[in-house]
């Protein structure tokens, strides 16, 4: 150790290559590490360090020393550029700290892959312990550029095949370069390998256990016969082999299951990737020409034991007794408010409340409704005009698309809404000058032109409607509008016996922190705006079509209802597309087949609302809807517990943050419970978990 520490001394440029000399020509390298760090110091504290750090790293299995050995020998050759090696070997165990510090998939995954060393100089244990590397990190980029599972699969087995071929190379390194001790960094890069190779093969074999069972009936249209046969193909479109495949027709009305006719087929093992025909035999009893058949399949792979799934499509003996007519305009509305009725359900208790509250006898003159983003909201309140007016004036005050120059410009504004809405009842007033506002706006706006339409209000009252209250804060705050709006507003609450308001918005009254809000709101009654229920669903999915040669069969409407939930937005898409999917197919009675072939078109497509809820979710809340969506895979709910567990396992410590990121999401109206206390989640909207699970990539 003397003797190499007075070599060193003096040659200081040649640290490097004379401490990984050692590892070729001691067996006791690290030995002599430990007594040059001691030798060293206090003459030569950056050799007594570099010494140090290199025998940490070479001999501790603890990732957080390996961690810290690495970022102190990062720290110290950049601050000896003068050292041979000193600028790669810096780079190299920054890299080596980035790779120790993954422990995650999306980890791994955020890692750029090092730059080639090209100078020979370098010890040859690191340049190919690099080259290693960014093997294994192409491979695994791979993955993420790629969305049909089986190839992800391919490039999957490529990085497992890379790292078995690294683990190989660290045993054969002895041999290969004449070492006759491991280089320092060979410790670390095994302990990382190890724990890669864990995380790729988990997720290998999540990807490879499901199987992925569809079924449809091949001959939809039959001459009529005593006993008719039905011909199946069912399909196992997943990555890993079905068993115990049961298909079994149930009884339904039209039609009994015949005697000896294979009402009930079993499949032993269905591959991925193969489909297989199979038939039973009904018997019509009742002379119709379409017969809705039922029928379920039970099957098993390495996830789930007897999953079922339920199937059911019509017969056709002769031509549809509804023939195909194209439906254009399609009815349903996506990504606009609606402001006709025509495919506006449901609300009742919305505007129950509305009157109660503006024409009870416990009168309150201001209403609040507050609901998650595209929940109906901003078609409510067009509703609302229709719903109100033997009593009211509806006035839609659209706060997005307010001028924001002052007090003046704002009321302005608003009386100019105010009259154009007056014109559209056939009363006409004369809309005042805009100079008429500037010397006191709020006193002009209430006491001459509000008042002054007393006349022709005659027993109507103004029933002012502010779409995206929140808007007003952001105006407030933003210096374009004075915080004394509130008190104003506040005040024509109070005592403008003539003027209702109604304010709609995505937040309650405590989440939206500023004291001004308390001044206007808290003499206001709130009205939660939340999903539609399920009579007000089948509705939506009926009506608007009823007269058209559209037929949905029962489990469709199943499918449509759970899969939305009752959300307003993502209802209006499927059945939008529903209707496109019609036009274009021509199938005049849909199945459930049909609406998850639908599914499958927008989940793809990847509306824009959906990437909206992503970005504002947080990393922490990112996590628990990737998580919940693994774990929801053959399951009803997930257990808090196993959800924390599942997290662990791929190095996430559960903490406050994340039981913050769970109430969030659920007062997102994300995921839900079924009761306040219940440990059990699950998606509200079905689609969201859909999309999450084909966009983002398993953890």
């Amino acid at each position: 150790a003397n003797r190499l520490f007075r070599k060193i001394k003096r040659e200081p440029a040649m640290a490097l290559p004379h401490l990984y000399g050692l590892f070729q020509e001691d067996a006791d390298a690290y030995d002599v590490l430990s007594h040059v760090a001691i030798c060293a110091d206090p003459r030569n504290t950056a050799v007594a360090q570099l010494a140090a750090n290199l025998h940490t790293l070479g001999t501790s299995e603890q990732p957080g020393d390996q961690i810290r050995a690495t970022n102190n020998l990062q720290s110290l050759l950049h601050e000896h550029s003068d050292w041979r090696w000193s600028t790669n070997m810096s780079n190299i165990f920054h890299n080596l700290n980035t790779v120790l510090n993954a422990w995650t998939l999306d980890d791994i995954l955020k890692i750029e892959r090092p730059a080639d060393l090209t100078t020979a100089s370098l010890p040859q244990s690191v340049i190919v312990s690099v080259q290693f590397l960014n093997r294994i990190i192409t491979e695994l980029h791979k993955v993420e550029r790629v969305e049909d599972l089986r190839t992800k699969m391919i490039f999957l087995e490529n990085t497992l095949k890379a790292i078995h071929d690294a683990q190989h190379m660290m045993i054969d390194q002895k041999e290969e370069m004449c070492a006759v001790a491991p280089p320092p960094e060979q410790l670390a890069l095994s302990t990382t390998l190890t724990h890669w190779q864990n995380i790729i093969v988990e997720l290998i074999q999540r990807m490879k256990g499901r199987a992925f069972i569809s079924c449809t009936l091949k001959n939809e249209n039959m001459p009529v016969s005593a006993q008719v046969p039905l011909v199946y193909e069912i399909a196992n479109d997943g990555l890993n082999v079905a068993q115990h495949v049961r298909l079994r027709v149930q009884e339904g009305e039209g039609y009994h299951l015949a005697e000896n006719g294979y009402t009930d087929v079993l499949i032993d093992i269905l591959p991925p990737g193969e489909k297989q025909e199979v038939s039973t035999t009904i018997v019509p009893t009742n002379g119709e020409r379409r017969l809705r058949v039922v029928w379920d399949i039970t099957y098993d792979d390495a996830i789930d034991d007897a999953r079922l799934l339920e199937f059911a499509d019509v017969l056709e003996f002769t031509d549809p007794n509804k023939p195909f007519e194209r439906i254009f305009p399609i009815p349903y509305v996506t990504g606009t408010p609606l402001k006709s009725d025509d495919v506006f359900v449901g609300r009742e208790d919305v505007f129950a409340f509305i009157r109660e509250n503006l024409l009870g006898t416990h009168q309150n003159n201001a209403v609040i409704l507050h609901g998650q983003r595209r929940t109906g909201k901003t078609s409510v309140l067009y509703r609302l005009g229709r719903v109100m007016t033997e009593t009211h004036i509806a006035v839609l005050i659209d706060m997005q698309g307010k001028p924001a120059r002052g007090e003046a410009e704002f009321l302005y504004s608003i009386a100019d809404d105010i009259v154009f809405s007056l014109e559209e009842h056939d009363i006409f007033v004369e809309m005042p000058e805009r100079e008429a506002f500037d010397d006191a706006p709020e006193f002009f706006f209430r006491n001459r032109f509000l008042r002054g339409l007393q006349k022709e209000l005659g027993d109507k009252n103004l029933l002012l409607l502010f779409d995206e209250f929140e808007e007003l804060q952001q105006r407030v705050e933003s210096g374009r509008l004075s915080p004394e709006i509130f008190t104003f507003l506040r005040n024509l609450m109070q005592h403008e016996d003539k003027v209702d308001f109604v304010f709609s918005g995505t937040h309650k009254l405590e989440q939206l922190g500023a004291e001004y809000w308390s001044v206007l709101f808290n003499i206001a009654v709130y009205k939660p705006i939340t999903f539609l229920g399920n009579n007000e669903i089948r509705r939506l999915i009926l009506e608007p079509v009823a007269d058209k040669s559209i037929e949905y069969d029962p489990l469709a409407i199943k499918r449509i209802s759970h899969v939305a939930a009752g959300h307003p937005y993502f209802t209006q898409l499927i059945l939008h597309e529903m209707i496109v999917y019609y036009n274009e197919t021509e199938r005049t009675y849909i199945t459930v087949t049909d609406v998850d072939k639908v599914l499958e078109r927008i989940v793809e497509r990847g509306e824009a609302h959906f990437k909206y809820i992503w970005a504002e979710s947080s990393n922490e809340e990112q996590l628990v809807l990737r998580g919940l969506t693994e774990l929801l895979v053959g399951a009803e709910a997930v257990n808090v517990k196993d959800l924390q567990k599942f997290l662990a396992d791929r190095g996430y410590k559960w903490d406050e943050a994340w039981d913050e990121a769970l109430l969030s999401v659920q007062s997102r109206d994300i995921i839900t419970s079924r009761t306040a206390k219940s440990p059990l989640y699950r998606f509200k909207v079905d689609l969201i978990r859909l999309w999450i699970d084909h966009t983002r990539p398993a953890l």
